[in-house]
């Protein structure tokens, strides 16, 4: 339906840059579980066993939105986001709504990487409420989220975010949300 958006030439023409913190948060969310196997093949200290042994006996919805707004190992950001997603009918509209104001980064990286493995779809919530985020940095990780879970039908939308970002904020790297998202739903219902 939007194929002529996501044409070879858009692609060429807009590079994906090598190095920014969007592209890290996408690798993540495309490979599923690599702080696991990182933690595997590096061994975790006690510290870290102890914390993960903490996150993983939480069931206070309370201390679990606390921990992801805190410094966690990374080693234990997934366990954080499986123990989340137990709870997810409570606590993932408290993210969202949070999100909209949030500034801190621990936080929008840990919601954006949760939601990205919801079982319900939240597209058209993060959608609506684009707009209304105060953090560029979390607008352009929604767009990851987005580029994961929408249907093709917000391809257009993505695209002007992207524009919008590549002219307001070219040296912030926000543009490479929406961009990474067009690439990740170009693959999903175009490149069959």
């Amino acid at each position: 339906m939007y194929q002529k958006l996501l044409n070879k030439r858009f692609f060429n023409e807009n590079p994906v840059k090598e190095l920014s913190a969007q592209r890290l948060v996408y690798s993540y969310m495309l490979y599923d579980g690599i702080e696991d196997i990182a933690a595997e093949m590096v061994g975790m200290s006690e510290t870290e066993l102890e914390e993960k042994k903490a996150i993983e006996s939480e069931n206070n919805i309370e201390v679990l939105i606390k921990m992801m707004r805190g410094k966690i190992s990374t080693f234990n950001q997934n366990a954080l986001r499986k123990k989340i997603l137990e709870h997810e009918n409570e606590i993932i509209p408290r993210i969202i709504e949070m999100m909209k104001r949030s500034l801190n980064d621990e936080f929008i990286e840990n919601a954006v990487k949760v939601l990205v493995k919801c079982k319900t779809n939240y597209s058209a919530v993060l959608v609506e409420m684009f707009n209304d985020i105060r953090s560029e940095y979390a607008r352009s990780l929604v767009s990851l989220v987005l580029g994961f879970k929408a249907d093709e039908r917000v391809i257009p939308f993505l695209y002007a975010k992207y524009e919008h970002f590549r002219k307001k904020c070219g040296d912030e790297n926000y543009d490479q949300g929406p961009l990474l998202a067009l690439i990740e739903l170009n693959e999903r219902f175009y490149s069959k």
